[in-house]
C-alpha cells in the first residue's frame, strides 16, 4: 500500500510539473505537499457557472458546502479527477486542501471574570449584558436545554449534528446567565444564542446571518498551521464587507511553541503558528490566552499573520485554551455593541467594535503592540468606558483624502490610546501580502507635535519579531495604534487619510481611550463577591499612580479594627492572595498608599450555601440549606423566564413552598448579614434531586431463621412530621402495631416472630398541620421454619393458591394428592412465590408436599371446602 502512494504521489506530482505554470500556481503550499486527499477547496470566478459546468467536466466530484458571495466551494473528488479535469478549469482561480471541520481548541468549565475587568462591568452597569445581540457559536452543536442559556437559544436548522461539552462551554462563557450556579456566568447574559455548524470552515449563507440578525460569531476550533492567504481567510474577509454589523472572533490556537511548515516563517519554533489560514483574514478579531496573572499562555498561538501584519489581535484569560480566551472575547463584543448602539447611538459595525475592545486593552510590555499578545489584554471595564463616553468617530474616505477629528485631553491623563480599524476587501488567494486598502493615521498634539502609529518589524528571524514597536508608517495592519504616555493636556487632533483606495469609499473607525492618573480601584472583591469561610480569594486592583508599594489590611464590619495583610506590597503585580478567616462576617479590605486609602466594596464571608429538595409532593416541596451565621437572614431564588429572581427574605434554612405559589424548575440560596450579601447558591433541578414526598423509601428484610421481618423507612425531612404509625394488614383491616415520634431520618421497626404467610405493611405519619401522609404497600412472603407454606388454607375448588418456598428449597417440585393416595396435580416451583391453580376437586381433604433433588423437604394437609 505504501508504495501504490508514494507511486501515485509521483505521478501527479510529475503530471503537475508538466502543466502550465497558470495551473500549478493556482495551488495553496499545503496542497502541493498532499495530493491524495479526496476533499478540495476551491476559489471560482463565477460559483454557478463552476457547479453546472463541473456537472459535465467531473460528474464524480461532489460540492459539499459554498460560500458564493466569495466564489468558496468545498468539494469531494477522487484525487486523480481533481488534478487531471477540476483544477485546470478556467473558472478556478485557487485550490486548497478542504477540510470538512476543525478541532475544537479545548476548555474547561469555570473561570475567573475578574482577570479582563468583566465581573466589575457586571456589578457596575447591570443593564449591560449583551442584550440586542445574537451569537453564534460556530462549530458543533451546543446543549440548547442548557439552564444557563434558559429562554436564550434561537433553534434553527444551523446546527451541526452532534452536541458537545465544548461548544456548550463556549456558549455559556460568552453569554450564560449563571442560573445554575454563579460561578458558571459567561459574559453577556442577556445576548441570544444560536448554533452554527462548522463543517466545511465557511462562513454562513447571507441569508442565514440576516434572518437571525448574528451580531458576533465564535469560531474557537483550528486546523493545522497554515501561513498563507487562503478560501478561507478570503470567505470571512468578504462575509465581514457584505455584513458589516457581524465580528468573526476566531481563537489562535494552541499550538504557540510550534514552527511553521512552510511561508515566510518556516521553521521559526514559537512564530507564526496560527491553527488554519481561515485566521489569516484581516477583518476578524484573532485572541490568545493569558494565565490567571495576565501573562500569555506558552501555548498560545503566535504571530505574526503570513505577511507581517500583528496577529493575535488581543489576549483574554485562557487558563486551558484559547477557545475560552475567545468566547470571552465574544461576549465582550455584545456588551461594547449594545454601548454603542444603545447609549452612543452608534452603528455597531465590526470595525467599530474592533477600534473599541483594541483602544481600551491593557498593555502587556513595551509600548504598543507585538506578535505574542497582540494590541493588549481584554479590559470590558475600559472597553465599556470607551464606547459610552470617550471620542469615536466614524467615517469614509475615497483615495487622495483625509479628515481632521479633535478632541481635548485632560491634564492628569495617565495614558492615550487611539485606534483606527476598518474592513478591507478581500485580497486574491495567495497574495504576497493582503492588506488593499491603506488608511493612515497621525496625531497632531497642542504644540504641532506629530506622532505615528506602533509598527513591528516582520523580518523573519526571532530577534526581529521580538523587537519593541517603533513609531513609523503602517503599510501592512488594518489596524493602527497611536498611545501616549501621560500626554500633555490641551486640544488633539487625530487626522485619518486615505493613502490607497482601490475602488470608492474606504469606511473605517477611530476610537480613543484615555485613562486618568492618580487612579487605583479594586477589580476584586467586589460587592456579591464569592468569599468563602477558610478558602483562598484572589484581591485585583488596577491603578495608574506613581508609586510602586502599598500596605494591604482588612476588617470585620460594621466596626471592627483594620488588621494588616501586608505591609508592603507590589502595586505594580495587580494582585494578591488571601487565604480568608474561618468566620462569618462582613467585611471589607483596603490599600494605602502614602496618605491616601482606598476602600473595597463590603463582601461577605461565609460557608458556601448548598440548598437541598428534601420533599417533592404534588403541591408542595420541602427545601432547606447549611446556616451561614445565627443571625443571617436568606434570600430565596427561582428560575424564571431567563435568570434567577428573587423570591422572598427568611431567617430559616429550611421552607414549605407550594407549587401554585412556587412553580418554579429550580431554587438557590444566598445570605444576607449586616445588609452584605453572598450571590446564590447552585440552583439544582426539582425534578432531578431523587426527592419523593416525605416517604422517600419502604423497606423490609425477612429472616427466615428468627422468623422475622425488619421494617425501614427512609423519610425526606423531619420537618412537621409528628408522629410514625406502623401497620399491617389484617382480615378485619388496617391495624397499628408500632408508633414512634421520630429522631432521624431512617427508622426501623421489626415485626417478630411472624407466621408463614403474606404479610402486608404501611407506614402513616401524622404532620403537626393535621395532615396525614400514607406510604405505599410492601409484601412480605414467609415460607416458615419448615421452608414452605402454602395459602388460602382451605381453599375452594379451581382457585389460585400461592405456594411459598424458602430460597435453599429451589427448585422444587411441589404435588398435591387425594385421601386415597392419588395424584391430582404437580406444580414446578422456580420461585420463591408461586401461584398455582387448583383442579376442580372435591371438597375433602388432601397433602401436599414439596420434593427438591427428588426428596422430600415437608408436606401438610391442604382442605377444600364446599
Amino acid at each position: 500500500m505504501r508504495k501504490v502512494i508514494v507511486v501515485s504521489c509521483w505521478f501527479w506530482a510529475t503530471w503537475l510539473w508538466g502543466q502550465s505554470g497558470e495551473v500549478a500556481s493556482k495551488c495553496a503550499p499545503s496542497l502541493r505537499l498532499d495530493e491524495t486527499g479526496e476533499v478540495f477547496a476551491v476559489v471560482v470566478s463565477d460559483a454557478a457557472a463552476f457547479e453546472q459546468q463541473l456537472s459535465t467536466t467531473a460528474p464524480q466530484a461532489r460540492v459539499l458546502h459554498r460560500y458564493a458571495p466569495a466564489g468558496v466551494i468545498v468539494l469531494r473528488c477522487p484525487p486523480e479527477i481533481f488534478w487531471m479535469h477540476v483544477l485546470p478549469m478556467s473558472e478556478v482561480r485557487f485550490a486548497d486542501r478542504g477540510q470538512l471541520t476543525g478541532q475544537p481548541e479545548r476548555a474547561v468549565p469555570g473561570h475567573d471574570l475578574s482577570v479582563n475587568d468583566i465581573r466589575a462591568v457586571h456589578v457596575q452597569h447591570p443593564t449591560l449584558d449583551g442584550r440586542g445581540t445574537v451569537i453564534s457559536i460556530k462549530e458543533w452543536r451546543f446543549d440548547s436545554t442548557d439552564v444557563d442559556l434558559h429562554g436564550r437559544v434561537l433553534l434553527s436548522g444551523l446546527s451541526a449534528p452532534q452536541t458537545t461539552v465544548h461548544a456548550t462551554l463556549m456558549a455559556t462563557l460568552a453569554a450564560g446567565a449563571g442560573n445554575s450556579n454563579s460561578r458558571g456566568r459567561g459574559v453577556a447574559r442577556g445576548a441570544q444564542v444560536l448554533s452554527s455548524s462548522f463543517l466545511g470552515l465557511l462562513p454562513d449563507a447571507d441569508e442565514e446571518y440576516e434572518a437571525w440578525d448574528v451580531g458576533v460569531q465564535n469560531h474557537a476550533y483550528g486546523t493545522d498551521i497554515e501561513n498563507y492567504y487562503g478560501a478561507g481567510a478570503l470567505a470571512y474577509d468578504v462575509s465581514a464587507q457584505r455584513h458589516p454589523e457581524l465580528l468573526h472572533v476566531f481563537s489562535a490556537g494552541n499550538l504557540g511553541e510550534a514552527a511553521a511548515p512552510g511561508g515566510t516563517y518556516q521553521g521559526l519554533s514559537g512564530w507564526a503558528n496560527l491553527t488554519g489560514q481561515y485566521k489569516m483574514a484581516k477583518n476578524a478579531l484573532v485572541i490568545g490566552a493569558t494565565d490567571t496573572t495576565g501573562q500569555v499562555q506558552s501555548f498560545s498561538g503566535r504571530g505574526p499573520a503570513y505577511d507581517g501584519r500583528v496577529k493575535p489581535d488581543m489576549v483574554a484569560y485562557g487558563p486551558n485554551g484559547t477557545s475560552e480566551a475567545a468566547a470571552l472575547v465574544s461576549g465582550a463584543a455584545a456588551i461594547v455593541r449594545q454601548c454603542l448602539q444603545e447609549q452612543r447611538g452608534l452603528l455597531p459595525t465590526s470595525d467599530a467594535v474592533r477600534a473599541v475592545l483594541l483602544a481600551a486593552c491593557d498593555e502587556l510590555g513595551a509600548p504598543g503592540p507585538d506578535f505574542v499578545s497582540g494590541f493588549g489584554s481584554l479590559n470590558l471595564r475600559r472597553a465599556v468606558s470607551a464606547a459610552q463616553r470617550h471620542p469615536i468617530w466614524q467615517g469614509v474616505l475615497a483615495q487622495g483624502e483625509q479628515v481632521d477629528y479633535t478632541f481635548d485631553v485632560a491634564a492628569g491623563t495617565h495614558e492615550l490610546r487611539a485606534v483606527l480599524c476598518w474592513n478591507d476587501p478581500p485580497a486574491a488567494p495567495l497574495a504576497s501580502f493582503a492588506r488593499v486598502n491603506d488608511l493612515d493615521a497621525v496625531l497632531i498634539g497642542p504644540a504641532g507635535q506629530m506622532w505615528l502609529p506602533w509598527v513591528l518589524q516582520p523580518y523573519p528571524n526571532a530577534d526581529s519579531l521580538r523587537r519593541p514597536a517603533q513609531r513609523g508608517t503602517d503599510t501592512l495592519n488594518t489596524v493602527e495604534l497611536i498611545s501616549l504616555k501621560t500626554p500633555p493636556p490641551g486640544s488633539y487632533t487625530l487626522r485619518v487619510s486615505a493613502r490607497a483606495v482601490a475602488n470608492g469609499l474606504q469606511p473605517f473607525t477611530v476610537a480613543v481611550h484615555l485613562d486618568t492618573a492618580g487612579r487605583f480601584a479594586w477589580k476584586t472583591p467586589l460587592t456579591g463577591e464569592r468569599a468563602v469561610c477558610a478558602g483562598e480569594l484572589t484581591l485585583r486592583w488596577h491603578h495608574t499612580r506613581p508609586e510602586t508599594h502599598g500596605a494591604l489590611s482588612w476588617r470585620r464590619l460594621p466596626d471592627g479594627p483594620w488588621v494588616p495583610l501586608a505591609d508592603s506590597i507590589s502595586l505594580n503585580t495587580g494582585r494578591w492572595s488571601w487565604r480568608l478567616p474561618d468566620m462569618t462576617t462582613a467585611a471589607q479590605v483596603r490599600m494605602s498608599i502614602d496618605q491616601g486609602e482606598w476602600l473595597s466594596d463590603t463582601f461577605l464571608i461565609a460557608p458556601a450555601l448548598r440548598l437541598s429538595v428534601d420533599v417533592n409532593c404534588p403541591d408542595s416541596l420541602l427545601v432547606h440549606w447549611n446556616t451561614a451565621a445565627p443571625d443571617a437572614q436568606y434570600r430565596l431564588w427561582g428560575l424564571g423566564a431567563r435568570y434567577l429572581e428573587a423570591l422572598s427574605l427568611t431567617t430559616d434554612t429550611a421552607l414549605v413552598l407550594s407549587k401554585t405559589l412556587f412553580p418554579q424548575s429550580r431554587f438557590a440560596v444566598s445570605a444576607l448579614l449586616d445588609g452584605v450579601e453572598t450571590p446564590p447558591s447552585a440552583a439544582p433541578d426539582v425534578a432531578e434531586q431523587g426527592a419523593g414526598c416525605y416517604l422517600n423509601a419502604l423497606l423490609a428484610l425477612l429472616d427466615e431463621g428468627r422468623g422475622s421481618i425488619t421494617l425501614t423507612l427512609s423519610l425526606g425531612s423531619l420537618y412537621g412530621v409528628e408522629r410514625v404509625f406502623w401497620e399491617k394488614r389484617r382480615p378485619e383491616g388496617w391495624l397499628t402495631w408500632h408508633e414512634q415520634a421520630p429522631e432521624g431520618l431512617l427508622l426501623q421497626a421489626e415485626d417478630s416472630p411472624v407466621q408463614p404467610g403474606k404479610h402486608t405493611y404501611r407506614v402513616r405519619v401524622r404532620m403537626s398541620s393535621g395532615a396525614w401522609l400514607t406510604s405505599d404497600e410492601i409484601s412480605v412472603y414467609y415460607a416458615g421454619v419448615a421452608g414452605a407454606h402454602v395459602y388460602p388454607n382451605p381453599a375452594l375448588p379451581a382457585q389460585v393458591i400461592t405456594v411459598l418456598a424458602a430460597a435453599e428449597q429451589l427448585p422444587a417440585q411441589w404435588q398435591l394428592f387425594d385421601a386415597m393416595g392419588q395424584l391430582v396435580a404437580v406444580h414446578a416451583i422456580e420461585d420463591g412465590y408461586t401461584e398455582v391453580r387448583l383442579p376442580h376437586l372435591s371438597p375433602g381433604f388432601y397433602v401436599w408436599r414439596l420434593l427438591t433433588k427428588g426428596q422430600q423437604v415437608t408436606c401438610s394437609a391442604l382442605i377444600i371446602r364446599p
